[in-house]
C-alpha cells in the first residue's frame, strides 16, 4: 500500500524565511535571550544583539614599517688569539 500524502498546510500569510529567522538565541555579550533576527555576528565570532554590537577598532588595521636592524657587513673578530680562563684578555690588542 502506498503512502497517501495529505494536502499541504496553508501558509497563513507568513513567509517561511521569517519563521527560520525567529528562533531564540542568547546574546554572547549581555546574556539576554532574543530572536536571531535581532542579533548580528561580530568580527570576533560573537553573536550579539544589535544594540550591544561593537565595530572592530581601526587601529588594528594599521601596518607599521619594517625596521632594518641587520648589520650591513657582518664579520666576526679574528679567532687566532687564544684566551684562557686564568689570563684576563688584553683588550688593547683588539
Amino acid at each position: 500500500m502506498k503512502h497517501q500524502f495529505s494536502a499541504a498546510r496553508r501558509n497563513s500569510g507568513r513567509s517561511r524565511s521569517r519563521d527560520m529567522e525567529s528562533y531564540s538565541v542568547q546574546c554572547d555579550r549581555s546574556g539576554f535571550r532574543a530572536n536571531a533576527s535581532d542579533c548580528v555576528l561580530e568580527w570576533n565570532g560573537k553573536f550579539v544583539l544589535k544594540e550591544f554590537s561593537e565595530q572592530r577598532n581601526i587601529q588594528e588595521f594599521l601596518k607599521t614599517p619594517r625596521e632594518h636592524t641587520n648589520v650591513p657587513i657582518a664579520r666576526p673578530r679574528s679567532t687566532d688569539l687564544e684566551v684562557t680562563q686564568s689570563d684576563p684578555p688584553d683588550w688593547a690588542s683588539y
